[in-house]
């Protein structure tokens, strides 16, 4: 059997952690037969994170899965060699999980809220293509095309501003949430 790893919260059918259990298991990872997890939540108390994982890895766990940027971080004070996986977070430079989006040390995931540089790479690599691009499209609500440079409205500021360096037009393409049929 598996050494143990830390599902994100208590209940194993909560909303996030069973398309986690579930993609483990298509994976070939049966909790119980080749893989053992360890739940264990916070319950909504801050500062526990550093318990918790300090109780992780005397189980010996290898990775340790979370829902929580903040208890991703609290857990840093004590691990910085057990891989911390984050369900979502903002921004992984921003909350001091990374030193920069190349080396992530030991806290990796998924951003809900890719950081303005990101967009303005993706612009970039596409201008690379051998395509004739020279208008842009970019998929966005009005708030994030803002002026504004604060970080929620500085995605559309930074893809203006790198469109404008490679010499490309980018146009908002407009949508809310509500533009969507729900899955």
């Amino acid at each position: 059997m598996g050494k143990p790893f830390l599902y994100p919260l208590s209940d194993p059918r909560s909303g996030i952690v069973r398309p986690f259990a579930d993609g483990l298991r298509e994976l070939g990872y049966v909790d119980g037969q080749n893989v053992v997890s360890l739940r264990r939540g916070a319950e909504g108390i801050v500062g526990r994170g550093a318990d918790i994982a300090s109780a992780l890895i005397r189980e010996g766990v290898d990775v340790i899965v979370v829902t929580s940027a903040l208890l991703a971080k609290e857990m840093t004070s004590v691990t910085t060699t057990v891989p911390i996986v984050v369900a979502a977070s903002v921004d992984f430079v921003e909350m001091g999980l990374a030193a920069s989006l190349a080396r992530p040390v030991n806290v990796t995931g998924f951003s809900n809220q890719a950081a303005p540089e990101i967009d303005a790479k993706r612009l970039q690599l596409l201008k690379e293509t051998p395509s004739t691009v020279g208008l842009v499209a970019y998929l966005s609500t009005r708030a994030d095309w803002s002026t504004r440079a604060d970080w929620e409205n500085a995605n559309g500021l930074a893809i203006r501003t790198a469109a404008q360096n490679l010499g490309l037009s980018v146009i908002l393409a407009e949508h809310t949430a509500v533009d969507y049929a729900s899955a």
